[in-house]
């Protein structure tokens, strides 16, 4: 069992964790994750594991500062980078932000 934070105030919750990477064995058109901040470790197995290289194209739901005192959106962005895709970014158009808020940031990433 592992333990995943959640983005509201409340008790923690403890999950079991299985690898995404172990239900891929052929080509995927469109991968979605969506892992509610887990997304370094969920791509970063992925491209580990080699199963990466199965997706054409990926759409992640990126939780940017769902830890605000970890900066970690430009490690995702070389990850994506050097596994041969490209990408596009958007994030919901608000008033700037209180520095170290979360946000909510979608990457469409595609073989280049």
């Amino acid at each position: 069992m592992s333990t995943l934070r959640q983005r509201h105030d409340g008790p923690s919750v403890a999950v079991q964790l299985r690898r995404l990477s172990d239900f891929i064995r052929s080509d995927i058109d469109l991968l979605k994750i969506d892992v509610e901040g887990a997304e370094d470790a969920a791509l970063g197995d992925l491209a580990g594991s080699g199963k990466l290289r199965y997706a054409k194209r990926l759409h992640l739901e990126y939780h940017h500062h769902i830890d605000a005192s970890a900066d970690k959106l430009s490690s995702m962005l070389r990850l994506i980078e050097e596994n041969g895709f490209g990408y596009q970014l958007r994030a919901i158009a608000k008033p700037w932000p209180v520095e170290a808020s979360f946000q909510d940031i979608s990457i469409y990433c595609y073989r280049k």
